[in-house]
């Protein structure tokens, strides 16, 4: 599990680099945090400004989410997305025995 872990995280970085390039923004802000209780639950946001339209098409359409949401369901958990014309968030959570 340690490394779909890590490579879940480095697909993540791998999609804020492409969605950095895409959006044609100089610089973005990623900020990941983990919490455990009873599963444990990754958040990753960033703040990446796009238009709805681009949001659809350039987060949706994307290798690396494609490998992460793979990733998260072989092992049983669940991956959304929740964006804003201002930033998005990433959930994560995977089952405590999965880990």
């Amino acid at each position: 599990m340690f490394n779909e872990l890590k490579n879940i995280i480095l697909n993540m970085i791998k999609n804020s680099i492409l969605q950095t390039k895409l959006n044609k923004q100089s610089e973005v802000k990623v900020v990941i945090s983990v919490s455990k209780e009873d599963d444990l639950l990754i958040k990753i946001e960033d703040n990446i400004k796009e238009n709805e339209e681009n949001i659809k098409k350039n987060r949706f359409n994307n290798t690396y989410l494609d490998l992460v949401k793979l990733f998260v369901e072989n092992n049983r958990g669940l991956f959304w997305i929740e964006n804003s014309a201002y930033s998005t968030i990433y959930y994560i959570k995977l089952k405590s025995e999965n880990i």
